[in-house]
């Protein structure tokens, strides 16, 4: 499973009513598919005169928009600014990322993010950046590496660098093979 199927599994399964109301806030009216709340967000400074945060069922998930500091997303987004969290640390409150590190995750969130509702080119960059990295880091843990290998990774870690800030997906490939070739 990877970071984009997460996100999504979170967004089906959790209910951002749920969440508020986990957290003592009820909406002050339900009409239809609508839930309307005074806003919980620390951007709304006092309370809402009118209740202008709004959660919208759209049958497979939850989204909200807050008409008052305008600003939207999912339950992980809410989560991120109710807490003050960022959105990857958001997100393993949601899931546990144990066996994945945090340089990795952080960097395929983050490219992840960038381009959610990006190109096909996009996702394919990042759903292969993803793979690579989960590969290095499982190679890492299973095979407890060598020196050499210890020793190589900073290079890998920067090759990988230059990949994302270029976003090649060849030659991400190419350092795939490389890697696999020399490691594997």
């Amino acid at each position: 499973m990877n970071v984009r199927d997460v996100i999504e599994n979170i967004v089906k399964t959790k209910s951002i009513v749920d969440y508020l109301s986990a957290k003592g806030i009820e909406p002050s009216r339900h009409l239809g598919d609508k839930y309307i709340y005074s806003s919980p967000l620390p951007q709304v400074k006092g309370k809402d005169s009118t209740p202008s945060f709004f959660v919208y069922d759209k049958g497979d998930r939850q989204d909200f928009f807050c008409y008052s500091s305008k600003v939207g997303g999912n339950i992980i987004t809410l989560h991120s600014c109710m807490s003050g969290k960022g959105f990857v640390e958001s997100l393993k409150d949601f899931h546990d990322f144990e066996s994945v590190d945090d340089i990795t995750l952080q960097i395929a969130i983050d490219k992840m993010s960038e381009s959610m509702f990006g190109s096909d080119d996009a996702d394919d960059f990042n759903s292969e950046f993803l793979k690579f990295s989960l590969s290095i880091r499982n190679y890492i843990k299973t095979k407890q590496a060598t020196n050499d290998f210890n020793s190589n990774l900073k290079a890998i870690w920067e090759k990988m660098e230059d990949i994302i800030d270029s976003e090649s997906i060849g030659g991400l490939k190419e350092l795939t093979s490389e890697v696999m070739s020399h490691y594997g």
